[in-house]
């Protein structure tokens, strides 16, 4: 019979070989400790660990026969869900279960020394590539520092380590936006679970609800907006914790998701509501845009002109008005901001006109999108979208 007996205030747990209490019965320890029901953590593993929910019957049989995953990277997110302190699975901190993730078909190199510095001064550049045009031909360049970063957690001073994490974390969500316009949806998603693991072992508000934040706007890509709006609202029970440009960006995320989802009129008012309100911060913000949210005046009537023009529902949608503000946003865009600007507008201008009727401007503007956006697939396809309805027009 297997021994079995306390570990500190914990248990009993049965012990393993290894002397450890064996996985299965601490899951099942801190799940009624935190008061979770199985189905409840099939759901939040099951999309954290691979973007789709575990079933409450896959739970119990991984209760009952002691069959979790020995993966480092998968334990480390249930020890973050769940609370579980560090030293119930053998390590010092559970940032060590991260230290040779098994990712089949990527040998992990050999540790090089890395300039913490370096990689912290190379973020905003890498940005400015991307919001500017994109920064898809550095795609595995930044996966590669990814590997770098995961691979020296030991490497580095113990006083630096928290940098490291921090820096982690970062990298997973510049990975998420070109990854986006990549199309990689799914790829993104990994990313953000991982990097919301991160933000909770961090116990970092402001970056847990900038995860939320961005993979709201993922899912709303991929086309669940009752999924992304459940993520915004997440993300909103947060704001009195973060900073004016993540609220102000919030507000319009969640705008821009009931506006696509939204069946009536009041949905629609309420929308405009919540864009008006993320008016009210960036007008009163003073902070800097610390995360590459691009919470400014120009981006704010782009994304007002996007969430006007979102509803599926011809008699939902507001073109005159989407005309005007990215009219606006035109007027306010400096050089710098210049062509992803135009590319944005354009395809809103488009979709504008076509709404209208105006099939020749609609055309011309589709185009000029297109030859704007063809290093671009996600916009690509956007513009793809645009000439299938004036196909399916009275326009020949």
């Amino acid at each position: 019979m297997t021994e079995s007996r306390m570990f500190g205030d914990y248990g009993p747990f049965r012990v393993g070989p290894d002397g450890l209490p064996l996985f299965a019965d601490v899951v099942a320890f801190f799940l009624e400790r935190n008061g979770w029901s199985k189905k409840q953590f099939g759901y939040l593993y099951g999309r954290a660990a691979r973007d789709k929910p575990f079933t409450e019957r896959w739970v119990q049989m991984q209760v009952k026969a002691s069959s979790f995953p020995d993966d480092g990277e998968r334990r480390w997110v249930i020890a973050n869900l769940l609370n579980i302190p560090p030293a119930l699975l053998g390590v010092t901190h559970l940032d060590e279960l991260l230290t040779h993730p098994q990712m089949p078909d990527t040998p992990v190199e050999k540790s090089t020394a890395i300039d913490l510095a370096e990689y912290r001064a190379r973020l905003p550049i890498y940005w400015k590539q991307q919001n500017t045009h994109t920064a898809a031909p550095a795609l595995k360049h930044v996966l590669l520092r990814l590997k770098r970063l995961h691979s020296n957690y030991f490497e580095v001073a113990p006083e630096s380590r928290t940098k490291l994490v921090r820096l982690l974390f970062d990298y997973h969500h510049l990975a998420v936006r070109i990854s986006s316009d990549l199309q990689q949806f799914t790829e993104a998603i990994v990313h953000l679970n991982k990097a919301y693991a991160i933000a909770r072992f961090l116990e970092d508000s402001e970056r847990e609800t900038l995860t939320l934040f961005r993979r709201g706007y993922i899912l709303l890509e991929k086309g669940d907006a009752a999924t992304a709006l459940v993520d915004f609202t997440a993300a909103r029970s947060l704001e009195r914790k973060i900073s004016a440009p993540l609220r102000g960006s919030i507000l319009l995320g969640q705008a821009r998701t009931l506006a696509r989802a939204g069946q009536d009129n009041q949905d629609l008012k309420q929308a405009q509501h919540w864009m008006d309100d993320a008016g009210t911060v960036l007008s009163a913000s003073k902070w800097a845009d610390a995360h590459f949210i691009h919470f400014d005046q120009v981006w704010y009537h782009l994304e007002r002109a996007t969430g006007l023009l979102a509803s599926p529902s011809r008699r939902l949608r507001f073109p005159r008005e989407a005309l005007a503000a990215v009219d606006t946003a035109f007027s306010l865009a400096t050089n710098t901001a210049q062509l992803s600007v135009n590319r944005a507008g354009e395809m809103l201008q488009a979709k504008a006109y076509l709404d209208q009727g105006y099939y020749p401007i609609a055309t011309t503007l589709a185009h000029n999108a297109l030859h704007a956006a063809k290093d671009v697939p996600r916009s690509v396809a956007s513009i793809a979208r645009i000439c299938d309805a004036l196909k399916e027009s009275s326009y020949r």
